[in-house]
């Protein structure tokens, strides 16, 4: 009795530390028989019983498992005296290929059973000799049902791959109830451990699959051939269902939102008004049509849109924007609405609403826009103006005299503290090199334009600044001038004296300022480009500031010769260099030709898309619109709006402005 409980002791602790000691399997092929043979530590007994509880679908066992003993001692005679080890023998057949997860393998005895833990069975087709794990390709799951218009991701994979390898070819057919587009996806790459080697499953190609009908579909398969060797793609079928009645005006499938924006509630007649529809979400995005929108008071002119998509398994992720541009009308008051818009989440097939909006406009209509009148640009206003004009002329160089003749005095001083004196001497006489008339008349005489154009003289005032204008040639004069030809009816002419003043001081505030006041007025809001956003005046002051500090360097440096002098020198003239390339770019910028829509009879801004007769007009710009014109053929200039709207329009429909120094 003793010796039966150590001996059941024994066994109980042998068993305890099973582990699978090797598996040895044979090359297995597709519809033949293979055997895997499993080394175990449990020692053989001829009362030692295997048997198979649970298999993999497609993998069968061809025969009946047995025992046999490994590693046994036997006596001349052949009997065994001695074992420490069982082989277990299996025996299967597949009609598939694959790597397959055995299990359900057991070794039992009266008060003994073990169950070998589960290992790998790999079968081959024929053409795989010389590999070591089969090769396959596979769908990633895919939808049995979708909505019309649905996105339905299709990502074909391959796995048991030793390495990231990149197919030959691939392709699958065409299906003929919906559309294939080829996008991609980001799929997943898995990995296993066999043996000594890691195998890899992961994503050769992927597609987006849509149908505009309800129906059964059917993707036919195709081939791919990888590694020299040729898989078939297996077909694809899919039953798509009609979309609620809710979501059939927008076709959208997916988890969405939508927001609104109208760019202002108040416009002046001929401004244009802007209606952003955002989309942002999960799904369709490609198939979806956006809400409708229309305007009443105000016209449609063009629409834009804009997007930023990621393909994903879900459909498109990102959103859409469409921009409506608004031209306000002739009447007062005007609407602008968009229409609901629905979607359904197919995965929670529930619907959602996103409801109608109409924003009200309040438009104010040419002359009625503002009872306060412009003001004029006061005498001291001009006076400044006419300073920074001679400035802006070759007078400008004056502001390099002080630096420049610094260096000429120093270079004829014997004493060092002599160079100080005659700095202090240029200071001093400075305000007569930049002294300008008082012009104590010309203020006298804008003082009485400007109480005319108070007192609603128009035409007085006019005459008088056009003469002031006329003996001095100072561009200073023109904006008053402009503002006087808006209120006297002469909107065009107004622009252009406006753009003319622009010519000689570039980016000038004050005048940037009045003009975008008097074309608010008129109804031209964010229709121009009014001159240049950067001011050169600056840049330019930059420069002398540079020119002045080079020079004097410079003569510091001639009296010392000194190294420090010489960098300091360097550095200053290039600095300088870059600062006078800075402000003739700018000056080459607001150069460029513009141009004013005429004031005719019959409408007049009219853009084309070609420079031809017959061309589609698609957009009509009102009188003293403001453009840039990029250039010109057979008799179109080809213009450019101060809101990026791009066009032909027809040269005599064209006024130009003069360039600097003509009339």
């Amino acid at each position: 009795m003793k010796k039966l409980i150590i001996r059941v002791i024994l066994i109980l602790a042998v068993s305890s530390l099973f582990a699978q000691e090797s598996l040895t399997q044979d090359k297995a092929f597709i519809n033949r028989n293979f055997k895997v043979q499993i080394k175990t530590r449990i020692p053989y007994s001829q009362d030692l019983k295997v048997e198979m509880t649970a298999l993999e679908e497609d993998l069968i066992t061809a025969d009946d498992p047995y025992l046999r003993p490994y590693n046994a001692l036997t006596d001349r005679e052949g009997e065994i005296i001695y074992e420490d080890m069982t082989e277990i023998v299996l025996t299967f057949r597949s009609g598939r290929s694959g790597i397959y997860t055995c299990s359900g393998v057991r070794l039992f005895r009266q008060q003994f059973e073990q169950i070998i833990p589960d290992f790998p069975v790999i079968v081959h087709n024929w053409d795989e000799t010389s590999l070591d794990y089969p090769l396959q390709v596979y769908w990633s799951p895919i939808k049995e049902e979708a909505y019309t218009g649905e996105i339905i991701s299709l990502i074909l994979n391959v796995r048991y791959m030793v390495n990231l390898d990149f197919p030959e070819s691939i392709g699958i057919g065409k299906p003929a109830g919906g559309n294939l587009e080829q996008v991609e996806l980001p799929g997943r790459i898995d990995t296993y451990d066999m043996g000594d080697h890691q195998v890899y499953s992961y994503p050769l190609e992927s597609w987006y699959f849509f149908s505009g009908e309800p129906g059964d579909v059917t993707i036919p398969g195709g081939s791919a051939r990888i590694q020299e060797l040729n898989r078939v793609i297996p077909d694809v079928s899919i039953r798509i269902k009609p979309l609620p009645e809710e979501v059939n005006k927008s076709g959208a499938v997916g988890d969405f939102s939508l927001v609104t924006h109208l760019s202002s509630e108040t416009a002046s007649e001929g401004e244009i008004l802007t209606l952003t529809v955002h989309i942002e979400g999960t799904g369709n995005f490609s198939f979806l049509s956006f809400p409708a929108v229309e305007g009443t008071g105000l016209e449609l002119i063009n629409t834009a849109d804009s997007e930023e998509l990621t393909p994903t398994e879900s459909g498109y992720s990102g959103f859409r924007k469409r921009v409506y541009r608004f031209q306000a009308g002739s009447e007062s008051k005007g609407t602008i609405g968009r229409s609901s818009f629905s979607w359904i989440n197919p995965e929670s097939n529930v619907i959602s609403t996103s409801e109608g909006e109409t924003f009200p406009v309040t438009i104010s209509l040419k002359g009625t826009g503002s009872g306060t009148r412009l003001n004029l640009l006061t005498s001291g206003e001009l006076e400044w103006l006419i300073i920074k004009e001679q400035i802006a002329g070759p007078l400008k160089g004056v502001l390099f005299l002080p630096g420049f003749l610094f260096f000429i005095l120093s270079l004829f001083s014997l004493k060092k503290e002599n160079t100080t004196k005659n700095f202090s001497l240029i200071i001093i006489l400075l305000p007569l090199l930049l002294s300008l008339t008082t012009g104590v008349e010309r203020r006298a005489a804008a003082d009485r334009a400007r109480e005319q154009y108070e007192a609603g003289d128009f035409e007085g005032s006019f005459r008088r600044y056009d003469s002031l204008y006329g003996t001095s040639q100072k561009a200073a004069y023109l904006p008053n001038l402009a503002i006087i030809e808006y209120y006297r009816g002469h909107l065009v002419e107004s622009e252009i004296l406006f753009r003319k003043a622009l010519r000689t001081l570039p980016g000038d505030p004050l005048l940037l300022q009045k003009l975008g006041k008097m074309e608010s007025l008129a109804g031209l809001t964010d229709q121009y480009l009014a001159g240049e956003s950067v001011n050169g005046e600056l840049i330019f002051l930059l420069f002398a500031l540079g020119g002045n500090l080079f020079f004097i360097s410079l003569a510091v440096y001639m009296k010392r010769r000194k190294l420090r002098y010489l960098f300091l020198m360097a550095s200053l003239f290039f600095v300088t260099l870059g600062m006078g390339s800075g402000y003739l770019f700018i000056r080459w910028m607001s150069a460029r030709p513009q141009g004013i829509v005429k004031n005719l009879d019959i409408e007049t801004g009219i853009l084309c898309r070609i420079p031809e007769e017959t061309a589609e007009e698609w957009l009509v710009l009102p009188p003293g619109t403001a453009l840039r014109l990029l250039r010109e053929k057979r008799g179109y200039y080809f213009i450019r709006t101060g809101y990026g709207l791009e066009g032909w329009i027809k040269t005599d429909k064209i006024q130009t402005v003069p360039q600097r120094g003509e009339s």
